[in-house]
């Protein structure tokens, strides 16, 4: 028997809203926003609040990631998965 792993890379708004003319009015829905704004993001002419772009990967279902719509946040920190000062310290041996 052979499994198949399918592995969906994030993407970027504007790829996203490109595949289907319905998806930014969709998004916009889902997601308590207007057409018009989804089209300046996914144009890089408004910069996405962070609370946005939670709910925008949350709809998504991670296709359009955080880290896409805001790179200058610390996401893995917030996730978890970053280290932190305290685990980088107490892996380095003592002299």
């Amino acid at each position: 028997m052979m499994i198949t792993f399918w592995y969906c890379s994030a993407m970027d708004i504007k790829s996203y809203i490109s595949i289907e003319k319905s998806r930014a009015a969709v998004l916009a829905d889902a997601i308590g926003s207007t057409v018009a704004y989804i089209k300046h993001l996914a144009a890089g002419r408004k910069r996405c609040g962070e609370s946005l772009a939670i709910e925008i990967e949350k709809y998504t279902h991670g296709e359009i990631r955080c880290e896409e719509l805001r790179p200058d946040v610390d996401w893995a920190y917030l996730r978890g998965t970053a280290k932190t000062i305290a685990t980088v310290s107490s892996s380095v041996p003592s002299a």
